[in-house]
């Protein structure tokens, strides 16, 4: 018997978190993910796009809709057999290439929002329903693949990366693959600033996959999201101080 105060406060935390109750459905918990996740993707400023590219005939759908349609077709789609790199990248290419304006760097947040928000409703409701419909499918098609799970970037894990590399004060011996804006030394060094790194909306996939890659290279966990879970959580905590 499951403690009822445990019980509630994560059915309470759940819904307002995600607006799922633990006997939400399948397709009702990806689509929620990814609602949430477009949201990050595209927050304050993230997606600047034209009026113009917003505007579709009555019959089309908004690009919106088309985005996260997309997200929600292809997580659908993905299978324990898959190559969940491969996977990863040709989404976001598709993203990249799907609505004006939305770069790769918007749509790596969108995919790995979606992911890190399907493994918190599934954690959740697992807890207390593991026989629910969408715990069962991601027990089955997506769980396998979370060691490969990519860090959702954004200014909050870029400042997290760049305090581990602060720490080294050998410029030669950095690791992390930052994307420097133009015109900044290359040799770079002191406080994180978002002033020395290109904004990570509007990263392109070469850029994505350098940091990416590096970061994980550098953290050295069979679970990077893990890492991300506490590292952006920590930097949340200091920019309230």
């Amino acid at each position: 018997m499951k403690n009822s105060d445990l019980f509630n406060a994560s059915r309470f935390l759940l819904f307002t978190y995600s607006n799922l109750d633990f006997d939400a459905k399948k397709d009702e918990a990806i689509k929620q993910a990814v609602v949430l996740a477009y949201k990050d993707a595209t927050l304050m400023g993230a997606y600047n796009a034209k009026k113009s590219g917003n505007e579709t005939h009555k019959d089309e759908p908004n690009a919106k809709t088309v985005l996260i349609n997309s997200v929600i077709d292809s997580v659908k789609t993905l299978n324990p057999n898959a190559d969940y790199n491969i996977w990863h990248a040709e989404l976001c290419n598709k993203l990249d290439q799907r609505i004006e304006n939305f770069k790769y760097g918007n749509a790596q947040k969108l995919v790995n929002m979606t992911m890190k928000n399907m493994h918190v409703i599934y954690s959740i409701i697992n807890e207390f329903q593991p026989e629910n419909e969408f715990v069962l499918f991601f027990k089955r098609n997506i769980l396998i693949h979370y060691s490969k799970f990519d860090i959702p970037v954004d200014s909050y894990i870029l400042e997290a990366a760049w305090n581990m590399e602060e720490v080294n004060d050998k410029f030669e011996n950095k690791k992390i693959k930052f994307p420097k804006k133009e015109g900044t030394c290359k040799r770079i060094a002191g406080k994180y600033s978002s002033d020395k790194i290109e904004s990570w909306s509007s990263w392109d996939e070469s850029k994505y996959t350098s940091f990416q890659n590096s970061l994980k290279d550098q953290i050295q966990s069979n679970r990077p999201l893990d890492w991300e879970y506490n590292a952006w959580i920590e930097i949340a905590k200091s920019r309230k101080k």
